[in-house]
């Protein structure tokens, strides 16, 4: 399974795949580890820069949070979202 939290449509197929691998079991862990940290200089950062820091760290976990809160939560498990 391919997901890149940058691209919305990789985040409902990885979502997809998740729901017809857990069944009615469901989901009892969500972890969100996709983060990215460019460094530059005040006069080196541009707006794209910017834009695609902000869409990987939080976008992406904001969008795959919801995808995942979407599958059947399994709450006899102690369930759990990691960020």
């Amino acid at each position: 399974m391919f997901l890149d939290v940058n691209e919305i449509n990789t985040i409902e197929e990885a979502k997809k795949a998740v729901e017809s691998k857990v069944g009615d079991k469901g989901l009892n862990l969500l972890l969100n580890n996709a983060g990215v940290n460019k460094k530059a200089s005040l006069e080196e950062v541009t707006p794209a820069m910017m834009l695609d820091t902000y869409n990987t760290n939080v976008n992406g976990p904001l969008f795959t949070t919801k995808a995942g809160s979407q599958i059947k939560l399994n709450y006899s498990i102690a369930f759990k979202i990691i960020q």
